[in-house]
């Protein structure tokens, strides 16, 4: 196949046991007029009863954390319940094993922007980088998730 160069072709890699579970620390949001009193926590929407799951479940503003915070319950739950958190949380673990086990700046990059995804240093030249990336992404038309990578790519520095 031929790709013309300012095309790249992507892969889906489909996680295989789905849906999976994912765990987190949780506190309601009590005014959803102010910001965040909190320093790395997102805010995501979650059913209220997150015992009783169904199509005309109820949803509320929750502060989400990956560390124990104070007041914040420890939780765990279907990837199909949120989306976007889901995506969320695959992305931070890829981060996290990346720095347990790659060295960062030499082996991989982070983009924490709109689009979160972990670039790998293939090679490195003058001219630049050569990369492939990871993107946790949800596949709306089959309802799974995964990973976007590119069949190749090439960075200049």
């Amino acid at each position: 196949m031929v790709i013309p160069d300012d095309n790249v072709a992507l892969n889906f890699l489909e996680i295989a046991n789905q849906p999976f579970q994912i765990g987190f620390y949780f506190k309601k949001v009590v005014d959803t007029n102010q910001p965040s009193p909190y320093s790395n926590v997102k805010r995501y929407n979650l059913p209220v009863d997150l015992n009783n799951l169904n199509s005309n479940s109820e949803y509320a503003p929750y502060f989400i954390s990956e560390t124990a915070l104070q007041d914040f319950e420890a939780v765990t739950i279907s990837s199909a319940v949120n989306n976007i958190l889901t995506v969320h949380r695959l992305f931070e673990n890829l981060v996290h094993k990346c720095k347990a086990t790659l060295r960062e700046g030499t082996d991989f990059t982070i983009e924490d922007g709109f689009r979160k995804k972990v670039n790998f240093i293939i090679s490195s030249s003058k001219l630049g980088n050569e990369e492939i990336w990871m993107e946790p992404y949800f596949l709306n038309i089959s309802h799974k998730f995964g990973f976007l990578i590119p069949e190749s790519v090439f960075k200049r520095i």
